[in-house]
């Protein structure tokens, strides 16, 4: 509760309001040591806070040399990016290619003849589409979907491999066309649209025809009507418009005499001779395609013009690009290259190609792949300036200013200071199980200077790197040897502990690949196996993903392996197969054999099974319409005697193992390889930049990291004070309240003492008059 000064000088004259407050000033200074004590922890938060972003930041840094796939970044240069982008990855091979760019994959594009309205009617029932060789789709068309744009909406939900759009070709007459476009690209991806419709007008995808007549200039006198001949019949394959002119000048009648008629394509010209009416005319020479072209009677009026459109269905080819791979100079004979895509992966291994263009006769494209030696030393250098971003801010910290007594923040914190020197300690380590001269930092070009930070001398850099490439890496990252060819090590992560002993692996079982068994057939050396088009089709399901339908091509085999050879390859030319690939081998029993189908990948969640369906031919023939699918299984064992999960071929220590957690190691060993007890051992050793990013992992984690125990600590502290001085507040509000009470309580006493004082003051006084008054009497009593 508060009080105001109302009191002051009431009685006693003092003002009580100023005498508390002079009072609770001193009391007040308590709060004031708490409030500051809480804003200097409060800063120490913030400065904490600072050194963790600072060195994550380091460590971020650190990560990136310790990635060995960062050392072995590729730079590209292509001499034409119009003609031909790339990227690289790690695996690829430094080197200068050449490339012909001949031909680039297309989408087949196909379209309908023309229809006068988008909401035409095309009549009830089914329309099927295949894309290749593969599944077909059956759409329904109903009252729901009886037109031309409901039609195109059905096919674009029917998830077919098709997109269809209305496309308007600007014409006078039937300008709506429907167009088919297949997703992807190649001459296996060609649409084959079929129509059982009845009661509309159907869309035609496969007959090139003519369109009607339209007038462009008609003079008003002009009384004879054009017309499409009823003998024309389109056989060209192009779009395109014929022009009409009637020659000469003024009124022509028809069926009166030679009315010539001039023609042209936009490409090819020529003229045609009217002299009936109501007669077909057929145009001749190049460019005529089957063109005729009738009138009505009347006259003509030379300068007369009208046109007729020929559609061809095919807007564009299914094609596959076509590359060659080398180059003719010096007598060189390129390799040549189809692909249904225009993007080529590993035709130079580890690289990824992208063509948008052809290439000039003579000119090929140049494609150097190279070591990204920039890339490298630019994350060096951003590893340096980091460092100094931190070391900057921890000298702020050390600072002190004699002359004015102010230091900084942290200045006296001994757990910053051993932090730092832990720090420093890493960058300036020997590092063991290095070459003599590739052992410390300062040996690459990153050394201390006089100011405490890193400096980067890239010519020393330049010159390590130049002859001791492997060398300078290793001293980044972390590195294993094994001594066995069946264990490889692969990767770790900052929880695993180097080794100077090495860790044992012992292998208890060895990973798998799914398989499918087949059924016993003739053995095709004694009797040739028939595939033609009555048993060539089959599906898969690899890996849980169906593939499409697989069409072998026809051809009669006089050998399993050729057979088996030939299944594989068409196999893993469907895109679902192509993913994880599958290997086929034909199993000779003498008369019989079976095929066997392998999965490409290992572990327990590869899987061949056969798919059947009513359009999958090919099954029975092949032995595949029964037998045996097998799963794959998942490599097992321990690293270490510590406990591993199998992933395929992959073994992967526990992440809450002691010492071996997120060691991934590569097991190639099959069942008859395994040895019992210890089946080879890994030597693990940490670069600079992993040791880094390790102890670095022990300050900054976000739920376990000492800066984080640091500053919760502190914080701690915080709350504690602001619970003190909230506290201390409800206490000198209390003792304000009692002097209040206390000065109020002594102006009420003086109050009373002052009502007494008056009254005894009164009293005295009339005692006095009284006693005068008395004695006057006596006297003059006398």
């Amino acid at each position: 509760m508060a009080y105001s000064g109302a009191i002051d000088g009431l009685i006693s004259g003092l003002n009580t309001t100023n005498i508390i407050e002079t009072i609770m000033k001193f009391e007040q200074q308590r709060v004031g040591l708490y409030t500051a004590r809480q804003t200097e922890l409060t800063n120490k938060i913030s400065s904490w806070k600072s050194i963790e972003a600072l060195l994550l930041g380091f460590k971020m840094q650190a990560s990136i040399l310790a990635d060995e796939r960062f050392w072995y970044a590729r730079s590209v240069a292509i001499s034409d990016d119009d003609i031909v982008s790339a990227t690289a990855s790690t695996n690829a091979s430094p080197g200068v290619f050449y490339l012909n760019v001949n031909r680039l994959a297309t989408n087949h594009q196909i379209a309908s003849q023309g229809f006068n309205i988008e909401e035409q009617s095309i009549g009830t029932g089914t329309v099927t589409i295949r894309l290749g060789s593969g599944q077909t789709t059956t759409i329904t068309i109903d009252s729901s979907n009886d037109t031309l744009a409901g039609l195109k909406n059905a096919i674009n939900n029917a998830n077919a491999g098709v997109s269809a759009a209305i496309v308007s070709d600007g014409s006078y007459s039937n300008q709506y066309r429907l167009v088919l476009t297949s997703k992807e690209t190649g001459q296996n991806s060609t649409i084959t649209f079929t129509s059982n419709l009845s009661g509309g007008i159907a869309p035609d995808f496969s007959t090139p025809q003519f369109d009607v007549v339209e007038k462009l200039i008609w003079n008003g006198s002009t009384t004879s009507n054009p017309a499409l001949g009823a003998s024309a019949a389109y056989s060209g394959t192009v779009n395109k418009t014929y022009t009409f002119t009637v020659a000469g000048s003024g009124l022509q009648t028809v069926g009166s005499g030679d009315i010539t008629l001039d023609w042209t394509d936009g490409t090819n010209s020529g003229s045609v001779v009217i002299n009936a009416a109501d007669t077909d005319f057929a145009l001749s020479g190049t460019g005529a395609d089957g063109l005729a072209v009738r009138f009505s009677a009347g006259v003509l009026n030379g300068g007369d013009k009208f046109q007729i459109q020929a559609f061809a269905p095919v807007i564009q080819g299914a094609q596959n690009a076509e590359v060659q791979f080398g180059s003719t100079s010096g007598g060189g004979s390129p390799i040549t290259i189809s692909s249904s895509s225009n993007t080529l992966k590993n035709l130079i291994q580890g690289v990824t190609l992208e063509l948008h263009a052809l290439t000039s006769p003579g000119k090929p494209v140049e494609i150097r792949i190279a070591e990204d030696r920039n890339l490298i030393k630019e994350q060096i250098r951003e590893f340096v300036n980091k460092y100094n971003e931190y070391q900057e801010f921890v000298n702020k910290q050390f600072s002190y200013k004699k002359e004015t007594g102010v230091g900084g923040i942290l200045l006296g914190e001994g757990s910053l200071l051993t932090l730092h020197n832990d720090v420093r300690s890493l960058l300036s380590h020997v590092y063991e199980g290095r070459t003599s001269e590739l052992r410390m930092l300062s040996q690459v070009g990153v050394k201390f200077d006089s100011y405490g930070k890193l400096k980067f001398d890239e010519a020393v850099f330049n010159k390590k790197i130049d002859e001791n490439f492997l060398g300078v890496v290793n001293l980044f990252k972390s590195t294993a040897t094994s001594d066995s060819d069946l264990i490889e090590y692969i990767s770790s992560t900052v929880s695993t502990k180097a080794t100077v002993d090495g860790y044992k692996v012992d292998i208890t079982r060895a990973a798998q690949r799914g398989m499918f068994t087949g059924l016993a057939i003739t053995n095709p050396l004694q009797t040739p196996l028939v595939i033609d088009s009555t048993n060539n089709v089959l599906r898969l399901k690899i890996n849980n993903n169906v593939t499409g339908l697989i069409t072998l091509t026809p051809k009669t085999y006089t050998s399993g392996a050729e057979l088996a050879q030939d299944l594989e390859n068409a196999i893993n030319g469907d895109s679902a197969a192509a993913a994880v690939g599958v290997d086929v081998e034909w199993v000779d029993n003498g008369g019989n054999g079976n095929l066997v189908l392998y999965t490409r990948s290992y572990g327990s969640r590869s899987s061949v099974t056969i798919e059947d369906s009513s359009d999958t031919t090919a099954h029975s023939v092949l032995g595949l319409a029964g037998g045996t699918a097998t799963a794959g299984q998942d490599v097992a064992g321990t690293i270490n005697g510590e406990p591993a999960t199998g992933n395929g071929q992959y073994l992967i220590g526990n992440s809450d193992n002691k010492n071996t957690a997120g060691l991934k190691l590569k097991i190639t060993a099959t069942a008859d390889q395994i040895v019992e007890g210890v089946d080879g051992t890994i030597l693990f050793n940490k670069g600079i930049a992993a040791l880094l990013e390790e102890r670095l992992n022990r300050y900054t984690d976000s739920y376990e990291g000492i800066l984080k125990g640091r500053t919760d600590s502190i914080q701690q502290q915080v709350n504690n004070i602001a619970k003190q001085i909230t506290a201390l507040e409800k206490q000198l509000e209390r003792k304000r309240a009692a002097l209040y009470k206390q000065f109020a309580a002594m102006e009420e006493a003086l109050g009373k003492l002052k009502s007494q004082q008056e009254y005894l003051t009164a009293a005295v006084s009339n005692l006095s008059q009284l006693r005068t008054t008395k004695g006057t009497t006596v006297t003059y009593g006398g």
